[in-house]
């Protein structure tokens, strides 16, 4: 029984007995009620983060409901909320076409919702409502035959030749259903209308006479010329007749604006005479010259005289600041006050304007002056022409007195200009000298140019024209860290032997404890390979180290750039981890390519081929003199003076094993290699055994962007070797 809000238990005779159910809503008929649905303006409404079971509200959607529930909008008057009150439900679906039937045009009805069947926009394809374990669900069907009301259509019967048509001027067969079929009839050049061939018309012989060639001459009905009927001869023929012979009225009569002649009754000119006044085409003949009365007139601040033969001429200008033209009196007349002024009347003579803005005083330059803002200043010497030499581009070039070029005097070709006039070619006597060049020994000439490589020093100095003993190297000198391990360093800096496996653990060349896995979280290194996250005694999330794992951080490959001997030493290790870094780029990349050092790693069609970038000496593949000629000028006009041929092989030698941020390197098609300077635009291409084929400077911006776009030179990337 209900007492107190709460259920107790009582006995046959109606004695209220111990506490059974404590109701939290009150009690009702022996039972405890169940929660009170939340009211409109209640605390109690969906949300998000308090979301509803069926029959409460309001939600705002579906995601303020509980799983499997949906938000139903207005339907708050079922559960005693205002009509307009949104409440949770479990989902009901009907289909109205029982499923995917994409014949019929039906739709679902869930929750006062309604949603129908509809053709997209292309009316090939229709949206299929359906119920999904008590949900809406939907599908977009392709219609073979079409979509239209909701609905797939059905696919159309034909029937064969139903119909024909005129089609680029033939008779074909259409099918009921409007589909062009097989060829009905074949009209040729009469062309087809209303459906059917046209027929060959019937031409009528004779039936006009119109020109032709200047004769006359039959056509048929049909528009087609027949036979001559009259030749016109000279005359010529217009509108179907001969023209008749010209005559003339004897006169005179205007060829043109300018020209009169005098023709007799045949038409033949008697006489031509030009006319300087025009032509009259009234009478044919010259105009008269022009009379004038003598007047004064005025053209702006320009005072002008007519004359009797209406000659106009200037005799004054106005000054523009104080005076005004006037024709009447034939005159500048003041109209204001001036400050006295001297200005240019013409190149030898200025004038100056009195207070009353009129010419009181002139003055006339000399023989030498001129005469510039109002004053006579001395005129710039006349300029004599070939009166010197002197060199220009690396030829001689004349001078003239004002110090301007003239034509070229002699051409010098590749011994270069000094002083006015065409170098002479030295006899130097070859491996006259030695001196160390780009760390090697190498021979001089006698006039300092530098010949072929005498010795390599390789690891050692060279000084003094000569290779320098190399220092002894003491072996474990010293401990580092390398890919997570410890390793032995010579003396010399050289890495040697492994020491220890630290489990990418490694700090100053000593392995270091592991850390208590239990005393933080974060990045550690798993093992000397990966990292990963742990968190409460378990790894989550491993990234794999490629180069290692070393303090608790994948190990980076650019650190430095260490001497060329550290790198032969790290070589051996180091190309087959660029092999493993670059066959994960190559499955996206094909025909990559990377350089290690002077090693060129290429991957085609999947498989790893290397190629060494040789040392380039002095050594040339095909004719050396032909290139030189060749190109040597753009050299000399970038550099600004003379190039030899020793010269001309130095730079091409020194750019192509250059490995600067200037270089880009590339590979061609053909296997040889070339080294692009992106400052100067040199371009020197080599053999993979070290010749050099050509070396020029490219002055066309289009150059290297054309063989990139046809792929016959692909790039070469490089990186640093990885030394800790």
């Amino acid at each position: 029984v209900c007492f107190g809000g709460d259920v107790y238990w009582q006995d046959s005779c109606g004695v209220r007995g111990a506490l059974k159910r404590d109701c939290p809503y009150g009690c009702g008929s022996g039972k405890c009620l169940p929660k009170p649905l939340p009211k409109p303006g209640g605390i109690d409404f969906c949300s998000s983060s308090s979301k509803c079971s069926a029959g409460q509200g309001n939600c705002k959607g579906s995601s303020d409901c509980k799983a499997g529930l949906v938000c139903v909008p207005d339907v708050g008057s079922k559960y005693g909320f205002g009509a307009n009150v949104d409440v949770c439900e479990v989902p009901s679906c009907k289909d109205s076409d029982n499923g995917k039937n994409y014949s019929v045009s039906g739709g679902v009805t869930t929750n006062n919702l309604i949603f129908s069947d509809f053709c997209l926009a292309d009316n090939r394809r229709v949206k299929e409502y359906f119920c999904k374990t008590g949900f809406v669900d939907e599908v977009i069907y392709n219609c073979p035959f079409g979509c239209s009301n909701g609905k797939c259509g059905a696919k159309q019967v034909c029937t064969q030749k139903a119909s024909y048509s005129c089609i680029n001027g033939d008779v074909y067969w259409y099918d009921s259903c409007g589909e062009m079929g097989a060829l009905k009839e074949s009209c040729g050049s009469l062309g087809c209308n209303a459906n059917s061939c046209k027929k060959p018309p019937v031409c009528t012989k004779y039936n006009a006479v119109a020109c032709y060639d200047n004769d006359v001459y039959w056509y048929n009905s049909c528009g087609g010329r027949e036979t001559k009927k009259l030749e016109c001869g000279s005359f010529g023929c217009s509108n179907g007749n001969c023209n008749p012979p010209p005559s003339c009225s004897e006169g005179w009569y205007c060829k043109d604006g300018s020209t009169q002649e005098r023709k007799d009754k045949s038409c033949q000119i008697i006489n031509s005479q030009y006319c300087p006044n025009g032509c009259d085409s009234a009478s044919g003949q010259c105009k008269p010259n022009p009379s004038c009365a003598p007047h004064w007139e005025c053209s702006g601040q320009e005072l002008r005289y007519v004359d009797a033969s209406c000659n106009v001429s200037t005799k004054s200008v106005c000054n523009l600041g104080g005076e005004t033209c006037d024709a009447s009196a034939g005159r500048c007349v003041p109209s204001q006050s001036c400050e006295p002024m001297w200005f240019c009347v013409n190149e030898r003579e200025a004038k100056r304007t009195g207070p009353d803005c009129r010419i009181d005083r002139v003055k006339v330059c000399g023989e030498n002056y001129g005469c510039v803002n109002g004053d006579c200043q001395p005129k710039e010497p006349e300029c004599i022409s070939n009166d010197y030499y002197a060199c220009s581009n690396n030829d001689v070039y004349s001078y003239n007195s004002c110090g301007e070029r003239e034509d070229k005097a002699e051409e010098c070709g590749a011994l270069g200009c000094s002083d006015g006039a065409c170098n002479i070619e030295d006899a130097c006597t070859s491996r006259s000298s030695t001196a160390c060049y780009s760390g090697d020994v190498y021979w001089y000439d006698s006039c300092g140019g530098r010949e072929a490589k005498k010795d390599e020093c390789g690891s050692n100095e060279c000084a003094q024209g000569a290779c320098q003993s190399a220092p002894a190297c003491t072996p474990k000198s010293s401990v580092t860290c390398y890919l997570g391990a410890s390793w032995w360093v010579d003396s010399c800096g050289n890495l040697g032997s492994m020491v220890k496996n630290c489990s990418g653990n490694c700090e100053n060349g000593e392995c270091k404890p592991s850390p208590a896995n239990t005393l933080n979280i974060g990045w550690r290194c798993k093992d000397s390979s990966k990292m990963a996250y742990y968190v409460n005694g378990t790894w989550i999330s491993e990234l794999p180290c490629v180069l290692g794992c070393s303090n608790n951080s994948c190990n980076y490959p650019f650190k430095y750039t260490p001497p060329q001997t550290k790198k032969k030493a790290v070589l051996p290790v180091l190309v087959p981890l660029a092999e493993i870094i670059i066959s994960r780029a190559a499955v996206y990349l094909s025909g990559f390519l990377l350089m290690v050092g002077s090693t060129i790693l290429v991957n085609e069609s999947g498989a790893f081929h290397s190629y060494e970038w040789p040392e380039y000496g002095y050594d040339w593949e095909s004719d050396f003199d032909y290139h030189y000629n060749k190109h040597i000028k753009l050299i000399q006009d970038y550099y600004g003076g003379n190039v030899f041929q020793q010269g001309y092989k130095d730079i091409c030698k020194d750019q192509i094993n250059d490995n600067s941020v200037f270089t880009n390197r590339f590979r061609q098609n053909d296997g040889r290699f070339v080294s692009y300077n992106i400052s100067s635009g040199l371009v020197v291409v080599g053999t993979p055994n070290g010749k050099i084929v050509t070396c020029f400077i490219n002055d066309s911006e289009q150059y290297l962007k054309s063989k990139l776009q046809s792929k016959d030179w692909k790039p070469i990337p490089s990186f640093k070797i990885l030394i800790i």
